[in-house]
């Protein structure tokens, strides 16, 4: 170990890695700085060739740069301790990562809490270690590399974390390994109720089971090194997400982590070790969340058995939740498999297990049993739908025909039923592949589903790739990259090529082939390979189908003794067809009717398809019904094919009844009424016979300055070439070009100007550069990486000198076609601008990047009375909590403590004392009742709102504007909705919908509000969040919206506005000691966090609004921010800033409101505090812009009556305030 750690000081070279953006030399501090600490550890005395090598960053001013990462390692023995001066003087560092340097961790570490550093501090190997105590410490990220060397570590508190959310305790993975005699960390754990530390990641190396009480974790990797204590903790872990265990010994065995049977918190689990042998059967189903569970078992050193029964009983009870199980070489039998719903992946290799297992589960697709002893046969449909790998095993008898056709064409099979000699794995095959396909044009996917589609995936055309294997044998997914210009595409299954349509279609037949008796055979296209999808009959009997293709199917139907015409109606799906056909002869050219014969049949028997009615019906296509029902009077007589009555010459009418006169004279200049026999004579004609002529032009045509001559027949102006408009007294100005219509036929020529017009989606002088657009991106992480930028940027040959920038880094582009840019950026954080030029023009989209976190903050940390999902940054809160940062107390009810009569709820609830008891806080019931007013909830039919009241306290949300913005933010229109609603109520699913088409335009509004009777969960952008019973869901759909420009963005605005519905001040004393200002906190509204918060309270009532800074442009996810359009007091509106969405957008705000605690009961001067109660909010907006903008709203309220009143109102988002009365 001494002389790899000596070779590893010896080769490894000291350096600083500064982020980079031009030549400029660093500010003079930074110079000095540098200079000081080179002097130090004897390095890099010029401090600018430190830049120069590597790279720096802009400061704020644009004038200097500044340092952001410093990485120092020391190779030449220095002997000094480094301080915080060292490194303070670095005005922008973000990270420093120390190795091998002796640290002053005292002074070092007081200093940072009490004036600041880095973000993240990464210390390698550093000597004299003291764990510091991190209260109010900058730093979120912190790294310690042990060294081999002894020192001084030992007991660290808990309560020293400070504001760490990742803690990181590892040892040099290239030395040896950890030599009995060093010593190792242990975590004392000194917190209480009050005070819970939420960490994102925590690894940890130890010889002792640390205490984890009141840690909220998402990631925990713990490793142990012999001689292992305080198993017994693993009871503590029950707030961890990730499990990690690695029991690095093969001299100990512990038991079985007790984690699996107390949480409903974890997720996943890894565990390498040896575990003792369990008294009995372990029940882990408490762990109700646990998707995956990997367990490797330590098959070195002393012998210990972990089965139940033994010797190799499984010894788990799974939770129905398990989608993983990866347990090799552990010596174990399968558990039972038909009772795990959701298990999907399989892995029990090496585990000499004797047989298959008799019953699995409906999930299952991937089945790993290789190396084990199981001999027998396989059954033959069991495992069809699955990957079955059995190699290296003793099967008989024949492989089952689903894998036997496929076995000489796809060579995995080889691999997983190898080494299995009695095995036959040839035959003949009978099955056949029965393929579908679909595509999704607006994601270019395509899901290619069936039977017998085999375990690889199919050969296919080059412009198409699979993806995914979802159903082995049945369902592939994948993608396609250019347009597809034909309408079928090829697939290769068992050698063979089969054809499918790239959408749907009716079938054609082509030619018809009968033997004079019962078989038929009809060719053509668009037919399909699943002969259960087709129904076909003859003159109404059975045709039974006996064989299908994309272009062929043959039936059997029942001998016919005669040569008549039959009506075949041919169905596949849901398209039907019909044709006719004689007996015994061929019907080539086959020409089917333009449309359905509604009440006929279709006779396509030596002539062009054509409509043979049934007796009562005429018409093309059979659908007049009764023709000439009207008798025809006057010797008229009825064309029954048509429909229509055919008059004598002395009569007309549909009918024949009204008399035919001719004019007395020839009608000079017009036609003759027949039914008056009067003259009806043609513009600029009049007289009795239509000879009088003269009609005069506008301005004569301006034809003493050569602008056209007048037609008096019709009393307009002929323009001449250079002149236009009614009286030709405008120039005509041509364009110098054709303004690009090729690209555009929305482009057009202004002739009164001479110059082009363009559409919204081009610009230039002459329409030639598309007026490109984002509508949606699909960022990178922080580590950088590929970034899909989606909108419009024209087609080929106009993307010239193309460069996308996102902040100050330029994002190198890969590929960029007509929607789609694909390129690639460097490492960052937090949200940026994007800015895309091509053709000399720019679009920059403010603020609509941001890198993705692998974890987000919870507001105010749930204030210490909830768990944070950091995945999302949501509090779930502990029992008798509630609010989106769990800092309102929330009533749970029982039937021996809730009374409930027509007007109030009495509730006795949890004070704010508390009993602890394992480590979990349980709030202790008072005796004081609290008597919880009745709410009231309508809905206004006429305005188009929602109020809540409760105890005189009014709060109203409403949609109000839709605010369409130009490139620089400000507004261009203004969309108010207006009070026309027109009304529909569906009771059975508690719903109101409400409709008006907006005034001067086809854009219409439909506005729902849905009772929510349960609690159910729902999923926005790929985060699962939950809607609460007793709650009102509002939806608003609004369709056709038409931009003024490609560059303009919308926002959408929600207005809140509380009141009161006292009639005076004595009418409200019996609430006058909650009475308190209106107050607004937007602190939690952070742009780089998945979820932003804003808080509204009155008179101890507060109103919790959670927005998500995402948004479903056009089917993709992107970012999106929230911001206060306005606060004056009395009503707060909020603005949803929406990217420019091509054909949808979809976002999903939601709110909550809830009682302070510090509520109290004023009748009879009590003073006692009252708990808070929830009433939650949700509100989903869907915008669909061009095609529809959807609006979605859910306000959640407590079990009361509901009266229902709607809103009326366009575009814009106003929501009002909510109140309720306590």
């Amino acid at each position: 170990m001494k002389n790899g750690f000596l070779f590893l000081t010896i080769i490894l070279l000291l350096s600083i890695f500064i982020t980079f953006s031009n030549s400029q030399n660093l500010s003079n501090l930074e110079q000095n700085c540098l200079t000081n600490l080179g002097n130090k550890i004897s390095k890099y005395k010029d401090p600018n060739s430190w830049c120069s090598s590597f790279s720096c960053a802009l400061s704020a001013d644009s004038s200097n740069l500044y340092i952001e990462t410093l990485k120092i390692e020391n190779t030449n023995g220095v002997t000094a301790a480094l301080n915080y001066t060292d490194f303070s003087c670095f005005s922008n560092l973000t990270k420093l990562d120390i190795t091998h340097y002796t640290l002053n961790y005292s002074s070092f570490f007081g200093d940072i809490s009490e004036k600041g550093l880095a973000v993240s501090i990464v210390l390698n190997q550093t000597f004299n270690f003291d764990f510091p105590k991190l209260v109010n410490f900058p730093t979120t990220s912190l790294e310690f590399v042990l060294a081999y060397t002894p020192g001084t570590i030992g007991q660290f508190n808990a309560s020293s974390f400070g504001n760490l959310k990742s803690l990181i305790f590892t040892t040099n993975p290239l030395l040896p390994s950890i030599p009995a005699s060093m010593t190792l960390p242990t975590l004392y754990n000194d917190l209480n109720s009050n005070q819970q530390i939420q960490l994102d990641k925590f690894r940890f190396v130890t010889r002792q089971v640390p205490n984890l009480n009141y840690f909220n974790i998402t990631e925990l990797y713990l490793v142990l090194e012999p001689t292992i204590t305080g198993t017994g903790d693993f009871n503590s872990f029950t707030n961890v997400q990730i499990f990690t265990l690695i029991v690095d010994t093969d001299t100990q065995v512990i038991g079985f982590p007790s984690i699996f049977t107390l949480s409903n918190n974890i997720i996943q689990a890894e565990l390498k070790a040896k575990f003792s042998p369990p008294a009995s059967i372990i029940d882990i189903t408490p762990s109700s969340k646990l998707r995956s569970l990997r367990y490797i078992q330590i098959n070195t050193g002393i012998s210990s058995s972990f089965a139940y029964p033994p010797p190799n009983g499984f010894p788990l009870i799974l939770p129905t939740s398990i989608e993983l199980i990866f347990f090799p070489n552990t010596g174990f039998n399968l558990p039972q498999l038909n009772i795990l719903p959701n298990l999907g992946y399989l892995d029990f290799s090496a585990n000499s297990i004797t047989s298959l297992p008799a019953n699995i589960g409906p999930s299952l697709k991937y089945l790993e049993l290789s190396e084990n002893s199981i001999s027998g046969t396989i059954p033959p449909l069991l495992f069809c739908n699955m990957l079955l790998d059995v190699n290296n095993n003793n099967f008989n008898g024949y492989l089952p025909e689903c894998f036997q056709c496929y076995y000489n064409f796809q060579p995995i099979l080889s691999v997983f039923f190898s080494a299995n000699p009695n095995l036959i794995v040839s035959g003949p095959c009978t099955l056949k592949p029965v393929p579908n396909f679909s595509l999704d044009p607006v994601l270019k996917t395509f899901r290619l589903w069936g039977s017998n589609l085999g375990y690889a995936y199919p050969t296919t055309p080059s412009n198409v790739s699979f993806t995914l294997i979802s159903i082995p044998n049945s369902e592939f997914f994948g993608t396609y990259n250019d347009i597809m210009t034909a309408s079928v595409i090829e697939f290769s299954f068992m050698g063979s090529s089969f054809t499918l349509p790239l959408t749907p279609n009716p079938p054609n037949i082509f030619n018809v082939h009968s033997d004079g008796v019962a078989s038929f055979s009809f060719n053509g296209q668009y037919f399909t390979y699943n002969t259960s999808d087709v129904t076909i009959t003859l003159s109404g009997y059975p045709c039974q189908v006996t064989f299908a293709s994309f272009q062929t199917i043959a039936c059997m139907g029942p001998s016919f003794q005669n040569s008549s015409e039959l009506v075949v109606n041919f169905k596949i799906g849901i398209y039907s067809t019909q044709i006719s056909v004689i007996l015994g002869a061929e019907s080539n050219n086959v020409t089917m009717c333009t449309q359905s014969c509604n009440h006929g049949y279709c006779s396509t028997v030596g002539t062009v398809g054509k409509c043979i009615c049934n007796p009562g019906y005429a018409g093309n296509d059979c659908s007049v019904s009764n023709p000439c029902s009207s008798t025809c009077l006057n010797g008229g007589n009825c064309d029954y094919f048509k429909g229509i009555c055919n008059c004598t010459s002395s009569w007309s009418g549909t009918d024949c009844g009204t008399p035919y006169i001719e004019c007395a004279n020839e009608c000079k200049n017009g036609q003759c009424n027949y039914q008056t026999g009067m003259c009806l004579c043609n513009i600029g004609w009049g007289g009795t016979i239509c000879n009088e002529f003269s009609l005069d032009c506008p301005k004569n045509c301006s034809f003493s300055s050569g602008g056209g001559v007048c037609n008096r027949t019709v009393g307009e102006c002929k323009c001449n070439s250079n002149y236009q408009s009614n009286d030709c007294s405008i120039p005509y100005v041509e364009c110098n070009s054709n303004c690009n219509i090729n690209s555009n036929v929305g482009n057009k020529c202004n002739n009164q100007t001479g110059i082009c017009i363009c559409s919204t989606d081009w610009q230039g002088l002459s329409c030639e550069s598309p007026s490109h657009y984002i509508s949606s991106i699909q960022p990178t992480n922080t580590d950088g990486g590929f970034v899909l930028i989606y909108g419009w940027f024209g087609g080929s040959g106009y993307h010239n000198n193309p460069m996308v920038t996102i902040g100050t880094l330029e994002c190198k582009i890969n590929s960029i076609n007509e929607s789609l840019i694909n390129c690639t950026i460097g490492s960052g954080s937090g949200t940026k601008s994007v800015s895309v030029q091509q053709n000399g023009y720019s679009y920059v989209g403010k603020d609509i990047f941001h890198y993705t976190d692998i974890t987000y903050k919870c507001p105010n940390d749930c204030s210490g009375h909830g768990t944070c999902n950091k995945l999302i940054g949501q509090c779930k809160c502990f029992s008798g909590w509630g609010g989106f940062d769990c800092n309102g107390k929330n009533i749970v009810q029982s039937s021996s403590t809730t009374t409930t009569t027509t007007t109030t709820t009495t509730t006795t609830s949890a004070s704010t004392t508390a009993t602890t008891t394992s480590g979990n806080t349980t709030p202790e019931p008072t005796q004081e009742p609290i008597v919880i007013p009745e709410t009231v909830t309508t809905i206004n039919t006429t305005i188009g709102s929602a109020l809540i009241n409760n105890e005189k306290t009014l709060y109203e949300i409403k949609i109000s504007k839709i605010v369409e913005l130009d490139f620089n933010g400000e507004s261009v229109k203004t969309i108010n909705l207006q009070e026309k609603w027109n009304v529909e109520i569906i009771a059975e699913n508690n719903t109101y919908i409400f409709k008006q088409t907006l005034n001067g335009t086809n854009c219409t509004v439909t506005y729902s509000i849905e009772e929510v009777k349960t609690t159910r969960d729902y999923n926005f952008a790929g985060l699962d969040l939950t809607l609460d019973a007793g709650g009102i869901k509002i939806t608003v759909k609004i369709e056709n919206y038409q931009y003024l420009n490609s560059l303009n963005t919308l926002q959408l605005q929600i207005e809140s506005l509380i009141g009161s519905t006292a009639k005076d001040q004595n009418d409200d004393e019996d609430n006058e000691c909650n009475k308190e200002n209106l107050s607004v906190d937007t602190n939690e509204m952070d742009k780089d966090q998945l979820l932003n918060y804003i808080t509204i309270s009155k008179d101890q009532k507060i109103l919790y609004g959670r927005f998500i800074n995402r948004v479903v442009s056009d089917t993709r996810p992107t970012f999106i921010t929230t911001s206060v359009v306005s606060n004056n007091g009395n009503s707060v509106i909020l603005g949803l800033n929406l990217p420019h969405c091509i054909n949808s957008c979809l976002i999903d705000p939601d709110f909550s409101v809830l009682v302070s605690s510090s509520y109290k009961t004023c009748d009879n001067s009590k003073d006692s505090g009252r708990p808070a109660w929830l009433l939650p909010v949700a509100i989903v907006v869907p915008c669909v812009v061009v095609a529809s903008i959807i609006i979605i709203g859910a306000v959640i309220y407590r079990k009361n009556r509901m009266a229902i009143l709607v809103a009326k109102n366009k575009y814009s988002f106003s929501l009002r305030k909510m109140s309720k009365k306590n």
